[in-house]
């Protein structure tokens, strides 16, 4: 008897690795599917933009499967794009005031303090030569560490307290 579909299988255990499904099961708390399928729009803050950076570009360096890779890394260029564009606009109070802390910002010992509009800049370009598919496979693992690596120094400079409260006054 002849299948309706004559594309379906009828073993799917002899399914070749190639055309199974690009989303593996739950990696972690979040899937693939869900980073790929996230709204992303220009009404969203950077303070939302940055953790979501993070997530794709964590997954972005975890994920073998090059189709997977590529949606990912177009997913992170939209999401680095909304970024670099939201960190024009002035602070708002709510985000003022989830910038703001009880303590003072603690001082970091570190050399590399690109400004947020080079940081977003990086890390697009990073993602686009990622996209570009120009690289050997050993250089695009290092080219997506590296971008890991950017995109959560820049989600951490983002998110920390700018702010703090001292005897009732914001400094």
């Amino acid at each position: 008897m002849a299948n309706v579909n004559s594309t379906t299988p009828a073993r799917p255990e002899f399914i070749h690795p190639a055309f199974q499904d690009i989303f593996p099961p739950e990696l972690g708390d979040i899937t693939i599917e869900v980073l790929l399928t996230r709204p992303l729009h220009q009404g969203m803050d950077f303070l939302a933009l940055a953790p979501v950076c993070s997530e794709l570009a964590a997954e972005l360096l975890e994920t073998r499967n090059t189709t997977a890779r590529l949606a990912l890394a177009g997913r992170l260029a939209l999401a680095l794009r909304l970024l670099r564009d939201n960190l024009e606009e002035d602070l708002t109070g709510p985000q003022r005031q989830a910038l703001t802390s009880t303590e003072p910002p603690k001082e970091q010992a570190c050399d590399f303090s690109p400004d947020a509009d080079s940081l977003a800049d990086y890390c697009h370009t990073v993602t686009q030569i990622l996209l570009s598919r120009t690289l050997a496979p050993q250089q695009e693992k290092i080219m997506a560490g590296l971008l890991f690596e950017l995109v959560n120094y820049q989600t951490d400079t983002l998110t920390a307290p700018q702010f703090w409260h001292a005897e009732g006054q914001a400094n």
